[in-house]
């Protein structure tokens, strides 16, 4: 990811509850969240558990527009391993 796109994630983010990234092909990572949102996901359990939270409709979400495809999720070693596996040589 660019640090442009970063840069624009941490200067929208404060405005909203929630923040996800919209890509080309879907809704992806990383995810902006506030301070009044640190409770429940602090409660949250398994890899799903953040997309619950996002689609409760507790809070408001804000879509920000990025460039590209929805980027791999790495949250485990396997994870990490299945990437460097798809980069080529």
């Amino acid at each position: 990811m660019a640090p442009a796109t970063l840069r624009r994630i941490i200067d929208v983010g404060p405005a909203t509850e929630i923040m996800v990234c919209r890509y080309a092909d879907g809704v992806g990572h990383p995810f902006w969240f506030s301070r009044t949102v640190f409770g429940e996901l602090a409660r949250l359990h398994g890899d799903k558990g953040v997309w619950k939270l996002v689609h409760s409709g507790r809070h408001p979400v804000r879509e920000l527009a990025v460039d590209g495809c929805v980027p791999l999720d790495v949250d485990t070693w396997d994870d990490y391993r299945r990437l460097l596996e798809s980069v080529p040589s």
